[in-house]
């Protein structure tokens, strides 16, 4: 049988989504009577069972980019990214659909929840988990259930939430899903200094309005099938103060990673901030620190660290800016594959179609720079790059 190319699977994939839309319309939306027309009673009665009465949700999106270099590298790679790793070339970034049933607003009220989410395209590659999804063969696009939890929430105190199964990770500015990104591009602490997701446990509990706390056993970063005999514990604390306008977070990771390996630690240490100077203009600072006991290549502990910084202006609801500056340090080389010091800048869009609700552009312009002597960009053969970017999305 004739394999699809990717152009026919873009095609069947936009095919779905207005299927999918003209069948369902709004997970989120009521069900009005009377009766529209064309649309039999008994599909209605469909619908609301399933998005009013029982709250589930249903929505997704699918996300598309190119990104040109300036350097046009004979590898025709991007150095030091993820997710736009290939210069001068399309990429079918997302195909997610999710299902989820979300807990209702009242803490103190028992509850039962949960979400599914499955991804197709280009970037589930960087995110698969051990043994989960990862057995495939070397095509670009690929396939990856990037979270799969149930939510139990007891009415103990303020509220007690379990979260048991496959959930993305709290550490970072940054995230695996595409809109909720105020930027196209990826930095380097989202790329080499975090994980992507963890198998496991989780409770959170808020202590107050304004300050909650979390414990979590997992099997470690990005691993279904455990490598050695021992988990990794997970723990944090998040809220905001002054009446909102700042947000804050630390989240903290640590626990064997190596294979066979259950004595030597790596631990991640993530500090978020996030302060609202006016209704249009937000700050938020990312702050990483890592390392790993009797990891470094000549011996010794490995670490790594990174601090970056995003400045984010909504002029008004079709346009928004945002300014990123990062720097990131590999001391070891066992993050990046080689030790630099990594600096970025990147300013871009985040456009919103007035008329197209559900459509989004996000053009940028990136500049990267390895300091120390290092030279990972164009093929090896330069310390700077220079790209163009931009993806489109559209949500459903």
């Amino acid at each position: 049988m004739r394999r699809k190319t990717i152009r026919e699977w873009i095609r069947t994939g936009l095919l779905g989504l207005l299927i999918s839309g003209g069948l369902c319309g709004s997970a989120e939306a009521t069900v009005s009577e009377p009766v529209p027309s064309g649309v039999q009673p008994e599909d209605v009665w469909l619908r609301k069972l399933i998005f009013d009465d029982l709250h589930l949700k249903f929505g997704g999106w699918v996300a598309q980019s190119y990104t040109f270099n300036f350097d046009s590298p004979s590898d025709r790679m991007n150095a030091g990214r993820v997710f736009d790793d290939r210069s001068n070339d399309y990429r079918f970034n997302q195909l997610l659909v999710y299902l989820e049933r979300p807990l209702s607003s009242d803490p103190t009220e028992f509850d039962i929840g949960g979400r599914i989410e499955l991804m197709y395209g280009s970037d589930a590659r960087f995110i698969h988990q051990r043994n989960l999804a990862d057995n495939v063969d070397d095509n670009t696009v690929q396939f990856d259930p990037v979270q799969f939890y149930a939510l139990l929430r007891a009415p103990i105190g303020n509220g007690l939430t379990f979260k048991v199964g496959k959930y993305v990770t709290p550490h970072g500015a940054e995230v695996i899903n595409a809109p909720q990104n105020a930027l196209f591009s990826h930095s380097y602490m989202f790329g080499f200094a975090i994980p992507f997701s963890h198998t496991g446990v989780q409770v959170d509990y808020p202590i107050n309005d304004n300050l909650s706390a979390y414990y979590g056993l997992v099997k470690g970063w990005d691993v279904w099938s455990d490598n050695n005999s021992s988990l990794s514990h997970m723990f944090g604390l998040y809220g905001s103060l002054l009446d909102g306008k700042l947000s804050h977070a630390i989240n903290v990771i640590t626990g064997p990673e190596r294979m066979d390996n259950s004595n030597d630690y790596r631990t991640l240490v993530d500090l978020l901030l996030t302060y609202r100077w006016t209704e249009q203009l937000s700050q938020t600072v990312n702050f990483d620190y890592g390392i790993e006991q009797d990891a470094a290549p000549g011996g010794g502990d490995a670490g790594w660290w990174g601090v970056a910084n995003y400045l984010t202006y909504t002029h008004n609801p079709q346009l928004a800016s945002t300014l990123r500056a990062e720097y990131f340090r590999d001391d070891d080389g066992t993050r990046l594959g080689y030790t630099a010091d990594m600096y970025e800048v990147t300013y871009g869009l985040d456009i919103r179609p007035k008329d197209f609700t559900n459509l989004r552009f996000r053009p940028e312009v990136r500049w990267d720079h390895a300091g120390g002597g290092g030279r990972p960009f164009d093929a090896g053969n330069d310390d700077d790059q220079l790209t163009l970017g931009m993806d489109m999305i559209y949500t459903f």
